[in-house]
């Protein structure tokens, strides 16, 4: 057998929904998707699981979804981790600008609503900085709200592209020392912002896992002819800070 990327670049369900009818039409041996909408993915899952195609979830999940297991963090509980980090960064009425690349969904949306009580409960001011899911327009976004708001205390990203635009604007514009940040994956920009001491820290949700353990799922549910059921991985919550970046 053989694995196959498919979905939508540009993260709009409808095109994920379509992709997941196709390769269900297809009669693939398995489907891996991010739950990135609490509801669109539910009949194909159903749709899948009624065929005998395992269905399991990675990156972001959906209680609602039937699917088999899931793979990944608590994007909640990463949030609001990351958000009692910041508040100890960032004095009483600071603004902090929360960079997210699509705001609502699933895999993202949650590490911004699990940070908000914490920055509220802090009395910081809040913004959110939509950056799009392409890596260009990222850059473009962040750079242009950031020239808006240069009262802004922190920059605290959510997702990987945006953590490399937080990087790149604090690095382009000399910004150390005056406006704060914080990444999310271990994109080599994010990375040697951490080093230099830019960034506070980038967090580690071991993307690599959550692609490659669902393959494996995959593969033992097939060869076991469906007794070794697919089960939930905790892929971690780790914070990537200067102390210990040097073996990434």
């Amino acid at each position: 057998p053989t694995s196959q990327w498919t979905g939508s670049q540009n993260s709009i369900v409808s095109e994920m929904v379509t992709a997941m009818d196709q390769a269900i039409a297809a009669k693939v041996m398995g489907i891996a998707v991010a739950l990135i909408d609490p509801v669109a993915f539910n009949t194909p899952t159903d749709n899948a699981l009624n065929k005998g195609i395992p269905v399991l979830a990675y990156n972001a999940d959906e209680p609602g979804n039937s699917r088999m297991c899931y793979i990944g963090q608590s994007n909640t509980s990463a949030g609001q981790a990351a958000a009692k980090r910041i508040v100890k960064l960032v004095p009483k009425g600071g603004l902090v600008g929360m960079v997210i690349a699509t705001p609502g969904s699933g895999n993202i949306q949650p590490r911004i609503d699990g940070a908000l009580p914490v920055f509220k409960a802090a009395g910081l001011e809040t913004a959110v900085v939509a950056g799009g899911a392409l890596q260009a327009a990222e850059l473009t976004a962040v750079q242009a709200w950031w020239e808006g708001h240069k009262n802004v205390k922190f920059l605290y990203s959510v997702d990987s592209g945006d953590s490399i635009a937080v990087a790149t604007l604090i690095a382009k514009n000399n910004l150390k020392g005056k406006v704060g940040g914080s990444g999310w994956d271990v994109g080599t920009p994010v990375l040697q912002q951490v080093q230099a001491g830019a960034l506070s820290f980038t967090i580690d949700q071991q993307a690599y896992l959550q692609g490659f353990v669902p393959v494996v799922q995959m593969f033992l549910y097939n060869i076991s002819a469906g007794l070794m059921q697919p089960c939930d991985t905790n892929t971690g919550l780790g914070f990537v800070t200067s102390a210990n970046v040097a073996p990434y």
